[in-house]
């Protein structure tokens, strides 16, 4: 991934999704998922932590797993946090 400065930062975790088809990333208070099927740059970004209501993972997200009982689409950055 890369920064507001176009320089390549690199991921604290990383971990596929159980379909493959998907590559989450573990940032400073930001989950990012890439899809391996589609090459770039583009990804969704999900911020983990709210300034306003001071809600949510504020650090690094040093860690990413997946519960096989959840689909992952649903809830990813509740799911992390909770974990």
């Amino acid at each position: 991934a890369y920064d507001h400065l176009d320089e390549i930062t690199a991921a604290y975790s990383v971990s596929f999704s159980p379909s493959g088809n998907q590559l989450y990333c573990g940032y400073n208070k930001t989950l990012r998922i890439f899809d391996v099927t589609r090459p770039g740059r583009q990804c969704k970004t999900i911020s983990t932590h709210s300034k306003k209501t001071r809600e949510g993972q504020s650090g690094i997200l040093s860690s990413i797993a997946f519960n096989p009982d959840r689909c992952p689409s649903q809830g990813v950055a509740a799911q992390l946090i909770a974990a």
